[in-house]
């Protein structure tokens, strides 16, 4: 009986985060949004406080139109695995679709990861919007940004 509850929560989660990608991004997009989907990793421990994070993730796009650099806001939880980090799992995107041909650009990606039964974003105020998109190492400089639609994962908590 677990294992068919579990197979019914994947199904969901996996559902929701395509049904949302498919009216709110273009091609290139989804596929960003898919891999990042895929990559984030809710520990148990996790999901059994049923905590809510909300971050921003940032790709630097060099003037090639390849991806340069990968980083998370201040906000990025430990508790989540940083494997979406990782440079090498973006190399299918077509960066420069998202970008609309536009030269070195950042695309900044709001994510919130939420559990089904708890609301948490509401405890995030004003400082939690701000920290949101404060990068490490980059206030001092200024660069042209695409900020896109924010991406929700929604988990399921634990069966006990």
């Amino acid at each position: 009986m677990k294992n068919i509850l579990i197979l019914i929560s994947l199904f969901l989660t996996t559902f929701y985060s395509h049904a949302q990608s498919s009216f709110l991004y273009n091609k290139a997009e989804q596929r960003l949004i898919k891999i990042i989907g895929r990559n984030i990793r809710v520990s148990r421990e996790v999901g059994e406080t049923q905590a809510s994070f909300i971050f921003s993730l940032r790709f630097v796009i060099n003037e090639d139109g390849r991806l340069d650099t990968v980083m998370s806001s201040k906000l990025f939880p430990k508790a989540l695995a940083d494997v979406v980090l990782d440079k090498s799992l973006y190399n299918g995107v077509e960066w420069k679709e998202i970008l609309k041909n536009n030269p070195r650009m950042a695309i900044i990606l709001p994510v919130t990861v939420t559990s089904s039964d708890y609301d948490g974003l509401k405890a995030f105020g004003l400082k939690g919007i701000i920290e949101q998109f404060n990068f490490p190492g980059v206030s001092q400089s200024s660069m042209e940004c695409y900020l896109m639609q924010p991406f929700s994962i929604v988990y399921s908590p634990p069966i006990k």
